[in-house]
Protein backbone atom coordinates (compact mmCIF):
# COMPACT_ATOMS: atom_id res chain seq x y z
CA UNK A 1 0.00 0.00 0.00
CA UNK A 2 2.58 2.09 0.59
CA UNK A 3 4.76 1.91 -2.61
CA UNK A 4 1.33 2.05 -4.20
CA UNK A 5 0.67 5.40 -2.57
CA UNK A 6 4.36 6.66 -3.54
CA UNK A 7 3.44 5.56 -7.76
CA UNK A 8 0.29 7.45 -7.18
CA UNK A 9 1.81 10.69 -5.39
CA UNK A 10 4.39 10.66 -8.57
CA UNK A 11 1.98 10.22 -10.80
CA UNK A 12 -1.73 10.14 -9.70
CA UNK A 13 -3.57 8.21 -12.64
CA UNK A 14 -7.10 6.55 -12.23
CA UNK A 15 -5.25 3.08 -11.89
CA UNK A 16 -2.76 4.13 -9.67
CA UNK A 17 -5.37 5.44 -7.48
CA UNK A 18 -7.44 2.62 -7.63
CA UNK A 19 -4.35 0.45 -6.76
CA UNK A 20 -3.65 2.05 -3.52
CA UNK A 21 -7.27 2.60 -2.19
CA UNK A 22 -7.15 -0.93 -2.93
CA UNK A 23 -4.44 -2.23 -1.75
CA UNK A 24 -4.65 0.18 1.43
CA UNK A 25 -8.38 -0.94 2.34
CA UNK A 26 -6.97 -4.67 2.21
CA UNK A 27 -4.48 -3.29 4.70
CA UNK A 28 -7.29 -2.07 7.20
CA UNK A 29 -9.04 -5.46 7.19
CA UNK A 30 -6.24 -6.79 7.59
CA UNK A 31 -4.90 -5.27 10.75
CA UNK A 32 -7.11 -2.23 11.80
CA UNK A 33 -3.67 -0.34 13.24
CA UNK A 34 -2.87 -0.17 9.39
CA UNK A 35 -5.66 2.57 9.41
CA UNK A 36 -4.10 4.96 11.55
CA UNK A 37 -0.58 5.01 9.68
CA UNK A 38 -3.21 5.39 6.35
CA UNK A 39 -4.78 8.41 7.48
CA UNK A 40 -2.09 10.94 7.28
CA UNK A 41 -0.67 9.13 3.70
CA UNK A 42 -4.25 9.53 2.26
CA UNK A 43 -4.87 13.12 3.71
CA UNK A 44 -1.32 13.58 1.40
CA UNK A 45 -2.53 12.22 -1.64
CA UNK A 46 -5.63 13.68 -1.61
CA UNK A 47 -3.88 16.93 -1.71
CA UNK A 48 -1.06 16.00 -4.14
CA UNK A 49 -4.07 14.76 -6.68
CA UNK A 50 -5.87 17.88 -6.07
CA UNK A 51 -2.73 20.12 -6.78
CA UNK A 52 -1.63 18.47 -9.57
CA UNK A 53 -4.24 19.82 -12.48
CA UNK A 54 -8.08 20.02 -13.04
CA UNK A 55 -10.12 20.16 -9.69
CA UNK A 56 -12.94 18.57 -11.38
CA UNK A 57 -11.03 15.77 -13.04
CA UNK A 58 -9.44 15.13 -9.51
CA UNK A 59 -12.62 15.32 -7.15
CA UNK A 60 -14.07 12.90 -9.59
CA UNK A 61 -10.53 10.62 -10.04
CA UNK A 62 -10.37 10.51 -5.84
CA UNK A 63 -14.61 10.02 -5.59
CA UNK A 64 -14.17 6.66 -8.11
CA UNK A 65 -11.52 5.59 -5.79
CA UNK A 66 -12.83 5.75 -2.95
CA UNK A 67 -16.17 4.42 -4.03
CA UNK A 68 -14.57 1.52 -5.02
CA UNK A 69 -12.49 1.36 -1.80
CA UNK A 70 -15.91 1.44 0.30
CA UNK A 71 -17.25 -1.39 -1.44
CA UNK A 72 -14.26 -3.34 -1.23
CA UNK A 73 -14.64 -2.45 2.58
CA UNK A 74 -18.26 -3.44 2.87
CA UNK A 75 -18.20 -6.83 0.70
CA UNK A 76 -14.73 -7.91 3.18
CA UNK A 77 -16.74 -6.97 6.38
CA UNK A 78 -20.22 -8.24 5.69
CA UNK A 79 -22.11 -4.65 5.92
CA UNK A 80 -24.64 -5.32 2.80
CA UNK A 81 -25.89 -9.04 4.91
CA UNK A 82 -24.89 -8.87 8.21
CA UNK A 83 -23.55 -5.59 9.28
CA UNK A 84 -24.59 -7.02 13.49
CA UNK A 85 -21.68 -8.55 13.05
CA UNK A 86 -19.38 -5.83 12.08
CA UNK A 87 -20.41 -3.77 14.44
CA UNK A 88 -19.60 -6.60 16.83
CA UNK A 89 -16.08 -6.72 15.59
CA UNK A 90 -15.96 -3.12 16.43
CA UNK A 91 -16.85 -4.06 20.24
CA UNK A 92 -14.90 -6.94 20.60
CA UNK A 93 -11.91 -4.97 19.43
CA UNK A 94 -12.43 -2.19 21.99
CA UNK A 95 -13.16 -4.68 24.64
CA UNK A 96 -9.35 -5.88 23.79
CA UNK A 97 -7.83 -2.68 23.41
CA UNK A 98 -9.91 -2.07 26.84
CA UNK A 99 -8.45 -5.41 28.45
CA UNK A 100 -4.64 -4.00 27.23
CA UNK A 101 -5.40 -0.65 28.94
CA UNK A 102 -6.29 -2.35 32.09
CA UNK A 103 -3.36 -4.72 32.41
CA UNK A 104 -1.40 -1.52 31.85
CA UNK A 105 -2.55 0.63 35.02
CA UNK A 106 -4.91 2.79 32.16
CA UNK A 107 -4.13 4.93 29.47
CA UNK A 108 -0.50 5.62 29.13
CA UNK A 109 0.81 9.30 29.65
CA UNK A 110 2.43 11.37 26.61
CA UNK A 111 5.56 11.11 27.87
CA UNK A 112 5.41 7.12 28.60
CA UNK A 113 3.59 6.77 24.66
CA UNK A 114 7.16 8.41 23.27
CA UNK A 115 9.30 6.80 25.58
CA UNK A 116 7.37 3.14 24.10
CA UNK A 117 7.22 4.46 20.54
CA UNK A 118 11.02 5.22 20.71
CA UNK A 119 12.10 1.99 21.91
CA UNK A 120 9.24 -0.08 20.13
CA UNK A 121 10.98 1.52 16.82
CA UNK A 122 14.55 0.28 17.77
CA UNK A 123 13.17 -3.07 19.14
CA UNK A 124 11.15 -3.91 15.49
CA UNK A 125 13.97 -2.31 13.04
CA UNK A 126 17.01 -3.20 15.05
CA UNK A 127 20.09 -1.19 16.02
CA UNK A 128 21.63 -1.50 12.07
CA UNK A 129 18.50 -0.24 10.47
CA UNK A 130 17.89 2.94 13.50
CA UNK A 131 21.36 4.21 12.89
CA UNK A 132 21.08 4.17 9.36
CA UNK A 133 17.46 5.95 9.79
CA UNK A 134 19.24 8.50 12.26
CA UNK A 135 21.74 9.16 9.89
CA UNK A 136 18.93 9.96 6.99
CA UNK A 137 17.31 12.66 9.15
CA UNK A 138 20.58 14.19 9.44
CA UNK A 139 21.01 14.14 5.76
CA UNK A 140 17.27 15.95 5.80
CA UNK A 141 18.21 18.20 8.28
CA UNK A 142 21.84 19.33 7.00
CA UNK A 143 20.28 19.07 3.25
CA UNK A 144 16.59 20.10 3.01
CA UNK A 145 16.47 20.99 -0.74
CA UNK A 146 16.47 16.74 -1.21
CA UNK A 147 13.40 16.78 0.29
CA UNK A 148 11.46 13.36 1.85
CA UNK A 149 9.40 15.27 4.47
CA UNK A 150 6.41 14.00 3.04
CA UNK A 151 7.48 10.61 4.53
CA UNK A 152 8.49 12.23 7.78
CA UNK A 153 5.32 13.53 8.46
CA UNK A 154 3.55 10.11 8.46
CA UNK A 155 6.14 8.70 10.67
CA UNK A 156 5.39 11.22 13.29
CA UNK A 157 1.31 11.34 13.11
CA UNK A 158 1.27 7.36 13.04
CA UNK A 159 2.04 7.19 16.78
CA UNK A 160 0.18 10.47 17.73
CA UNK A 161 -3.04 8.98 16.14
CA UNK A 162 -3.04 5.67 17.32
CA UNK A 163 -1.73 6.50 20.91
CA UNK A 164 -4.60 8.88 21.43
CA UNK A 165 -7.07 6.48 20.26
CA UNK A 166 -5.82 3.44 22.24
CA UNK A 167 -4.01 4.38 24.88
CA UNK A 168 -0.72 2.65 24.93
CA UNK A 169 1.93 1.66 22.32
CA UNK A 170 3.47 -1.67 21.80
CA UNK A 171 6.42 -2.32 20.22
CA UNK A 172 4.77 -4.71 17.30
CA UNK A 173 2.78 -1.65 16.37
CA UNK A 174 6.03 0.66 15.90
CA UNK A 175 6.46 -1.84 12.40
CA UNK A 176 4.55 1.31 10.15
CA UNK A 177 6.87 3.57 11.43
CA UNK A 178 9.87 0.95 10.18
CA UNK A 179 8.71 0.79 6.82
CA UNK A 180 8.05 4.65 6.44
CA UNK A 181 11.47 5.38 7.86
CA UNK A 182 13.00 2.81 6.10
CA UNK A 183 11.56 4.53 3.00
CA UNK A 184 12.54 7.62 4.11
CA UNK A 185 16.16 6.27 3.93
CA UNK A 186 16.07 5.24 0.49
CA UNK A 187 15.03 8.03 -0.57
CA UNK A 188 17.73 10.04 0.93
CA UNK A 189 20.05 7.59 -0.87
CA UNK A 190 18.32 7.97 -4.35
CA UNK A 191 18.79 11.34 -3.74
CA UNK A 192 22.14 11.46 -2.95
CA UNK A 193 23.45 8.78 -5.60
CA UNK A 194 21.63 11.47 -8.49
CA UNK A 195 23.47 14.59 -6.93
CA UNK A 196 26.60 12.02 -6.91
CA UNK A 197 25.79 11.13 -10.80
CA UNK A 198 24.94 14.57 -12.19
CA UNK A 199 28.10 15.92 -10.59
CA UNK A 200 30.63 15.37 -13.08
CA UNK A 201 28.02 15.88 -15.79
CA UNK A 202 27.70 19.17 -14.62
CA UNK A 203 31.44 20.01 -14.06
CA UNK A 204 31.82 18.66 -17.38
CA UNK A 205 29.03 21.26 -18.73
CA UNK A 206 31.40 24.40 -17.27
CA UNK A 207 32.95 26.59 -20.16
Amino acid sequence: ALLAWLAARERPTRRRLLAYVVLATLAVCTKEQCAFVLIPVTLQLVVSVLRSGSLSRGFGDLARAGGAGLLLFALLNDLFWAPELFVGRLRWWESEMQTYRTIMGGAASVGRLADDTVYGFWFAGGPVLGACVVLALVLLLLRPARGGWFLLLPAVVYPLLLGWAIGFMQPRYTFPMVLLRGLLLAHQLGRGRAQLAAGPAARRALP
